[in-house]
């Protein structure tokens, strides 16, 4: 049941309903199996920033993480929150480093990389 309220909220929230709804599902999944990775992955990203709740993301994205340490959808999330919003570029590296090594050809882990090169290039050049 949990993986029905997961794939459920994730059908609701690619239609933009009403977002209380498929907050309450993944809670409902989490409730029902509290280490579901894509339910934990699902919720941390509504969080995301721009809201005030990337505390609440970070979390997710830890136990994710916790549950399935070579998750690289939980990896490839985490860091992006680092990068992002914590503005933590040696913990976002890591972490997407961690994902290729695991998954060779990580598209999200590869543009990661190379947004963190980008702005470090920039940062150096401006």
């Amino acid at each position: 049941y949990a993986t029905s309220s997961v794939n459920y909220a994730a059908v609701l929230q690619e239609y933009f309903v009403e977002l209380g709804l498929v907050q309450f599902l993944y809670h409902h999944a989490l409730a029902l199996c509290q280490d579901n990775v894509q339910a934990l992955n699902n919720g941390g990203l509504l969080q995301k920033p721009p809201s005030i709740h990337t505390d609440t993301s970070e979390q997710m994205f830890r136990r994710a993480l916790s549950a399935q340490p070579y998750h690289a959808t939980s990896l490839c999330n985490l860091a992006a929150l680092q990068y992002s919003s914590k503005r933590d570029f040696a913990e976002a590296e890591t972490l997407y480093k961690r994902a290729l090594q695991m998954f060779p050809g990580c598209a999200p882990a590869l543009l990661g990389l190379g947004c963190l090169q980008y702005e470090g290039q920039e940062s150096t050049d401006g």
